[in-house]
Order: C-alpha cells, then sequence, then structure tokens
C-alpha cells in the first residue's frame, strides 16, 4: 500500500489556507464597503437612453446599481462583476453620447471610493497595524506596528507647510 512520506521537521506546520487569509488580513482590507442607499444623491442621474435595447443591455436600474457598488466599493471591476456587465461595455456606455450624467456620477462615485481608501489609511498611520509576533512556527503574542512612511505621506500632503519638501535650511521653521 502506498503511503504519504513523512512530513520534514524543519517545515512549519501550515495551517488551513482560508484561517491563513483571514489572520492576515488588516482593517482596511476587512472594512465593509458603506452601501450606497436608493435616496443618495449619487443615484440620481439621468441614465444613457438605449434606442434599441437587447435583453443583455445595461438598463437605466443596472448603471444605477453599478454606480451604487462602485461607490461602495471603489473597484469598477468589482462593480461591473456585480451587474453582471463587462468592462468594456461599460466603457463604451461611458462615452456614448448623452452619457454625460452617467459619466459623471461614475466619477463621483470613484471619488467616494478614493476618499474611504485615504480614511482607512489614515486610521492605519494613526491607530498602527496588529501583526502576530511567530517563532519557531509558534504564535507568541502580537505587536502593533506604525508605518513610518505613511505617517510622513499624510503629514507632507496635509500640512505641507510644515512638512513638505520645501522645509530646510533658510526656511523659518528649519531654522
Amino acid at each position: 500500500p502506498e503511503t504519504e512520506p513523512p512530513a520534514l521537521s524543519h517545515q512549519p506546520r501550515r495551517a488551513d489556507p482560508a484561517v491563513r487569509a483571514r489572520s492576515r488580513a488588516t482593517s482596511y482590507v476587512t472594512a465593509p464597503p458603506s452601501p450606497v442607499g436608493d435616496a443618495d444623491p449619487l443615484l440620481d442621474f439621468a441614465p444613457v437612453p438605449h434606442t434599441a435595447p437587447r435583453r443583455n443591455s445595461i438598463t437605466p436600474d443596472r448603471q444605477r446599481k453599478f454606480i451604487a457598488h462602485l461607490a461602495a466599493t471603489g473597484i469598477v471591476k468589482q462593480a461591473a462583476l456585480h451587474i453582471g456587465a463587462s468592462l468594456e461595455a461599460l466603457y463604451k456606455l461611458r462615452q456614448r453620447p448623452g452619457a454625460e450624467e452617467f459619466r459623471r456620477a461614475w466619477d463621483m462615485a470613484v471619488d467616494r471610493g478614493v476618499s474611504r481608501l485615504e480614511d482607512c489609511a489614515l486610521a492605519r498611520a494613526i491607530e498602527g497595524e496588529e501583526r502576530m509576533v511567530v517563532s519557531g512556527g509558534q504564535v507568541l503574542g502580537t505587536e502593533r506596528r506604525h508605518n513610518e512612511a505613511l505617517v510622513m505621506f499624510f503629514l507632507r500632503q496635509r500640512r505641507a507647510d510644515r512638512y513638505g519638501p520645501e522645509v530646510g535650511p533658510g526656511h523659518p521653521l528649519y531654522e
């Protein structure tokens, strides 16, 4: 009878991939997207009209669902998958005559997604990120790490007058 070769002792025991993926997730990844309600002004746009709608047309209802999902996630590909449309079809729709309001809603939805990303990054810069401490394949505990590059990025961008690249010798703050 065939038997499995014994596991080598120098190899760490691997956890279930689903558990490993969950344990590596950080707050900015696991933060659920904020759903967009039907009354949100973002969804109050004139959809792109269809002169000869087909079975797979991106109808006004699908356009609004796309914009709502895009605003919640900030990811065009995910929003396209959510409504069952191809990226190509959506980008073509975006460029059609009469799509000005749809295009504007799309841009505003992406801005919302970027704002969400910025909020999560700022929270990470301030709060840090909890990481596991592992030694010899054993989890010893956790530690909180702060990303100094992320902190400096926010300070340079939001307080450029104090931390921007022009602060150097001769600048009143430097002296």
